[in-house]
């Protein structure tokens, strides 16, 4: 008996995806790629050639939204042109490890982009890959666990470290969740901020894990005090050498409407912040 087939048709991935360049990017690239490639018309469509497909920005954010616990995450405009940009601009190697340098054009059009997928053709045709057929005879079969053997040992180690690469991998992610909450501006000052704290190591350099540390920690506290905490660590050369916890410092011991009056202060009134005291109340904090 027939297996059911399967509603809403199918897309080719090519193995050597993994192999790319778009591999290596956050994970929301990939997913606005196949999001792209799910949509194209696999064949001419009213006024749409295969490959093409008419969307929008918004349209793309909400369809590449994702959860985190019960909590829908939307990427932002900002996140989405910048993987669209990056699409449609020329990288050192395709897609797929070919020639072409794009991976798609774009065309404005009302209320929405028109959208071609580069050699949408060449690699959504079955025949232009190789067989992946694999013999079955018993001798091959055999040479094959003989190969695969060794893989078995020490077993519970590869695991272990596989577990901890991909949570490696995570992190990027879960940072760029955390910085949904903050403006432009703010994001901004933070990364001014985390430039500044670079520069508190002797390498020069803080890892992916300490800095979603930081961002752990500032998502206890209202946004508003963040950027006055960080702002006025940054803004005072005094106390450029002083790590993240006399920022902590400033943030716990600043309330909200406090943390606004003193930014708008200083942002009309161009008046200097007693960083004296802030540090005295940091050092208590």
């Amino acid at each position: 008996m027939e297996s059911p087939k399967i509603s809403g048709g199918y897309i080719i991935l090519s193995r050597k995806i993994i192999e790319s360049e778009i591999w290596e990017k956050p994970p929301l690239y990939i997913k606005v790629w196949i999001y792209l490639l799910t949509k194209a018309q696999h064949a001419e469509f009213k006024k749409l050639k295969r490959g093409q497909l008419f969307t929008s920005i918004p349209e793309i954010m909400e369809a590449c939204s994702w959860k985190v616990g019960y909590r829908t995450v939307k990427p932002t405009k900002d996140q989405i042109f910048q993987v669209i940009d990056w699409l449609r601009k020329g990288n050192e190697s395709s897609h797929e490890g070919e020639t072409k340098a794009t991976m798609i054009t774009t065309t404005k059009a009302t209320q929405g982009l028109l959208i071609n997928i580069d050699n949408y053709d060449h690699y959504q045709t079955p025949k232009n890959y190789e067989s992946n057929e694999e013999g079955n005879d018993e001798e091959e079969a055999k040479a094959t666990r003989k190969q695969r053997q060794p893989d078995n040992i020490n077993k519970n180690d590869k695991n272990v470290k596989n577990d901890k690469n991909e949570n490696k991998n995570n992190i990027p992610l879960e940072i760029e969740n955390f910085r949904l909450r903050y403006s432009k501006n703010q994001l901004k000052i933070i990364d001014d901020y985390l430039e500044m704290i670079r520069h508190t190591r002797v390498s020069a350099k803080v890892s992916n894990s300490v800095i979603l540390g930081m961002y752990k920690e500032w998502d206890k506290h209202p946004p508003i005090c963040v950027e006055y905490g960080l702002k006025t660590h940054t803004e005072n050369p005094a106390y450029h050498s002083k790590k993240e916890n006399y920022t902590l410092g400033i943030i716990r011991n600043t309330p909200a409407d406090e943390a606004a009056k003193k930014l708008v202060g200083v942002s009309k009134q161009h008046t200097q912040i007693d960083f004296t005291e802030l540090a005295e109340e940091a050092g208590n904090g």
